[in-house]
């Protein structure tokens, strides 16, 4: 089972691994970014000279877009107040003052509101597939591990599942772990003459 398990994992962080390779000769002198959107959040993760980048730029954007939009109502606002000092009557049903009072309350809580802060990170592709390829490295390791062993147990007449000594068993199977062994085995054969 946890043969099984390292050797999914191995095979994802392989998958990963050259994942970041391709992206990395992809994007050696072109960007390739992409966007993600959570509720009430946006970040951008981006491939650039040699790195992987992700930032929350459009997010802070989004936020200064935002005032901006706040502040030109207001002062629109404030201009035909100005003008125009009488109660004026619109669709709403609310008085020119009231209108103005409301905008100015949202201009305040937008400027209240906490400002994301520009965040980037990045890191460097070779990082990224340098770490990837740890698993795959050792998946291959104990691969050859178990090949040699299984080469030396043959060769030396032992089980090939548990290394128990053979020499003398004409049955067949392990007494050991009941393995079945091989007829052609050096190990089948050999102990009485």
């Amino acid at each position: 089972m946890l043969r099984r398990l390292f050797t999914v994992l191995s095979a994802a962080s392989l998958v990963l691994c050259v994942a970041t390779c391709v992206l990395w000769a992809a994007t050696h002198r072109t960007t390739l970014a992409v966007g993600l959107l959570e509720p009430g959040e946006r970040w951008r993760v981006a491939s650039y000279d040699g790195r992987v980048w992700v930032d929350n730029q459009p997010q802070v954007d989004t936020d200064r877009d935002e005032r901006e939009r706040l502040l030109e109502a207001f002062k629109a606002l404030e201009w035909q107040s100005r003008a125009r000092d009488e109660l004026d009557e619109r669709d709403d049903g609310r008085t020119l003052p009231q209108r103005k009072s409301a905008a100015a309350a949202a201009y305040r809580a937008a400027r209240r509101r906490a400002t994301s802060p520009s965040t980037r990170q990045s890191v460097r592709h070779v990082a990224v597939a340098g770490c990837a390829s740890i698993l795959p490295a050792l998946w291959v390791a104990a691969a050859v591990v178990r090949r040699v062993r299984r080469g030396r147990r043959r060769a030396s007449g032992r089980c090939l599942a548990c290394g128990y000594d053979l020499t003398g068993n004409a049955s067949g199977a392990c007494p050991e772990c009941g393995a079945r062994v091989r007829a052609s085995s050096p190990a089948a054969g050999s102990g009485s003459a």
